[in-house]
């Protein structure tokens, strides 16, 4: 607005300094308070910063390029440092670019004001003179020379030889030598018998000498041969040969100079063409070797260019315009046919066929596509030079074309149906693109199990992995799990150890157990069977344990609640003699039973040689809910045996399997052992009992085993 004040304050650019204002305002004042009492233009002037460069030196001079008093901000100067005679450049100090110290000439950018100093050194130097088949002197005559002295060498070639040069650190021809010295020098005398230079030119082409000599012994006959290079031929000698003929027999009696002259050949295009022209550039009768000419064929009306013939490079027979190299005469023509376009169809995720199916079309061809999508896909329509979703598409060529077939990949919904349960997907999505694989995961709610699949899928697979190749609805099928009824038991024990809830949620651990030690699990209202087993006793509201563990051996251990898994570490009962009572591991529904013994006979203090002896017994029955009626227990158990023995084995349930590792047998007993059994109800595989469990030492009968 009219009246204010602007405060413009300048900020120069690395290098730079204000200089002052121009325009509706001048001078220097800054920063500058501009009253606005009209529109206002002002420039803002600023120049390089200006730098001395100081040089310094003695015995010797400092070349600056460009040379002046002060430099622009950011200018590169050359310093090269001269010796006075007799001296040579030995270093720089000062503000010397890193690096430089000993370079020379140097460069230096002026960001500010610098000092530099060259320093020089006097100079001697030894002259060393070396010579066969000859002499030299030298005049002085000094073990070493200032710089600059002049010296004369004088070579005195030996009696039938004479003079040829000097080679080291002069190369000359010259007898005497003037040598300046201004270095260490060391120069060797050439003395050889006389013999005869032959020096051959030639250009465009080469010269061969038979024999090749750097030198020949006068009258020494030679065979000079010319060989034209690609595209010249040759015309004749000079210098000291004449004539054409070649080779050329020559005789050396002094020394010779000859050329080999050649001439740059040519040749003539010849172009026809039909239908059309051609043009060349550049257009002449003949044509230099190596000279590049371009061909444009230009068809007539109604036409199109389709190739060249002829004296054409290989793989350009269709290149429009054609570059040809001139080197030799050559013959083209240009050929033109009527005009035809090409269609190109593209497409992906599926294919087009194409009726009639040609490479080029005549103009007016009406040409069928039909687009035949690839499995999971589908046709959504054509683009390029065509749109629209009608297929087979009907197409005319009037022009080149480009036909684009479009493809989508197939989407599937997937329905899940489930009761008393829910049913997990990955990925969870609302459709599926085809192909893709989805996991389901059958999660039953509390009091039910997963039974299995059915609609698209059967089994009972859980996890479930499908493929999703087109809609599929599927159901999750969840039955009610019965549970044993929680009641109070009473756990009786002697000579051991009992703690709960030590392995796992729910287990019962037995410690410290022997050949004395009983354990007996009851109903609370039927407590009184275990009466007859002293010991303590703790009461537990139970439905299932999970888990039972007895370290040690036990004489007794009965149970009346269902067990998952049983472990034993020793004997559940050892015998002395056939009078022994039997020890019984009872469970009213067992799961997963594993008996392993940490020894493979009796304990150490056995009277005789008997066996350990344990039975296991399973009731096969168990209570209904209502606590009145026994029903069959279908429940399927794996039994694992593992370095015990066994006196009897009778199972009236169901199991999935029975594996006995043990290195004793039930057969092969002694004399009075009464007959050893495995008596199952219903089993699944039975591992290795009828091989390993028959006998100490295997018998050709295994009579005394029954299974």
């Amino acid at each position: 607005p009219y009246g204010t004040t602007v405060t413009l304050e300048t900020v120069p650019a690395e290098g730079y300094r204000f200089a002052g204002w121009s325009g509706d305002l001048t001078g220097t004042t800054h920063p500058l308070d501009v009253f606005m009492d009209s529109n206002k233009t002002l420039n803002a002037n600023f120049e390089l910063r200006q730098y001395a460069l100081i040089v310094e030196s003695e015995n010797g001079r400092v070349i600056k390029t460009p040379d002046a008093l002060c430099y622009p901000h950011g200018t590169t100067v050359t310093l090269e440092a001269v010796p006075n005679y007799g001296y040579h450049f030995c270093g720089w100090s000062g503000d010397v670019p890193n690096g430089t110290d000993l370079s020379n000439p140097i460069e230096v950018v002026l960001e500010s004001t610098r000092t530099l100093t060259a320093h020089f050194t006097h100079n001697q130097y030894p002259l060393t003179v070396l010579a066969e088949h000859g002499s030299v002197t030298a005049a002085p005559d000094q073990p070493l020379y200032e710089h600059g002295t002049p010296v004369t060498l004088q070579a005195t070639p030996c009696e039938g030889y004479h003079f040829t040069g000097w080679s080291g650190d002069v190369t000359s021809p010259d007898n005497p030598l003037q040598l300046t010295m201004d270095s260490t020098q060391t120069l060797t005398a050439h003395f050889e018998i006389n013999t005869y230079p032959l020096t051959l030119e030639a250009e465009n082409g080469t010269v061969t000498a038979e024999p090749d000599l750097p030198l020949y012994p006068h009258g020494t006959p030679v065979t000079l041969e010319a060989t034209p290079a690609p595209g010249y031929h040759f015309i004749g000698w000079s210098g000291d040969a004449t004539g054409a003929t070649n080779p050329l027999q020559i005789t050396l009696k002094s020394a010779t100079a000859i050329t080999a002259r050649f001439a740059l050949n040519e040749y003539t295009l010849t172009v026809d063409a039909t239908n059309g022209s051609v043009t060349q550039n550049p257009d002449s009768p003949t044509y230099d070797h190596g000279t590049l000419v371009t061909l444009e064929a230009i068809p007539a009306e109604g036409y199109t260019f389709s190739g060249w013939s002829g004296d054409v490079p290989v793989g350009q027979e269709s290149t429009q315009p054609l570059e040809i190299t001139m080197d030799a005469s050559k013959v083209l023509t240009a050929h033109f046919e009527r005009l035809q376009y090409p269609l190109t169809v593209q497409a992906e995720n599926g294919t087009v066929e194409t009726d009639p199916n040609q490479s080029l079309y005549p103009s007016g061809t009406t040409v069928t596509l039909r687009a035949l999508p690839a499995t999971g896909f589908h046709f959504v329509g054509w683009s390029g030079d065509a749109s629209g979703a009608v297929n087979p598409l009907l197409i005319t060529l009037n022009a080149p074309k480009t036909v684009v077939a479009n493809f989508a990949r197939n989407e599937y919904a997937l329905t899940i149906l489930a009761q008393n349960g829910t049913v997990a997907k990955s990925p969870d999505q609302a459709t599926y693109a085809h192909g893709t694989v989805v996991t389901l995961t059958a999660n039953p709610a509390e009091g039910y199990e997963f039974e299995g699949w059915s609609g698209d899928a059967s089994g009972a697979t859980n996890p479930l992995v499908v493929l999703m190749d087109s809609t599929r609805t599927l159901t999750a099928s969840f039955i009610a799990v019965e549970t044993e009824p929680e009641a109070w038991y009473a756990i009786r024990y002697s000579d051991c150890t009992f703690e709960e809830n030590t392995l796992e949620p729910g287990s019962l651990l037995f410690r410290g157990a022997s050949l004395s030690s009983s354990v007996c699990i009851q109903l609370l209202k039927k407590a009184t069977n275990c009466a007859d087993i002293p010991g303590k006793v703790a009461y537990r509201k139970l439905r299932t344990v999970p888990l039972v563990r007895i370290e040690g051996d036990m004489r007794i251990f009965q149970s009346a609640v269902s067990i998952e898994k049983l472990e034993a570490t020793g004997y559940l009962q050892n015998l002395t003699g056939q009078d022994a009572s039997i020890a019984l591991v009872e469970a009213g529904s067992l799961g997963k039973v594993k008996l392993s013994a940490l020894k493979n006979s009796l304990p150490p203090d056995a009277a005789t040689p008997e066996y350990a002896s344990t039975a296991l017994y399973t009731s096969g029955e168990k209570m209904a809910k209502s606590g009145k009626k026994k029903e069959a227990n279908t429940a399927k158990v794996c039994i694992q045996l593992s370095g015990v023995i066994l006196t009897d084995f009778s199972l009236n349930q169901p199991v999935a399997c029975v594996k006995v590792e043990s290195r004793k047998y039930l057969a092969d007993l002694p004399s009075g052992s009464r007959q050893k059994r495995l008596s199952l109800g219903g089993i699944g595989p039975v591992v290795r009992v009828a091989a390993e469990a028959v006998g100490q030492t295997a018998p050709q009968t295994p009579q005394d085993s029954i299974l």
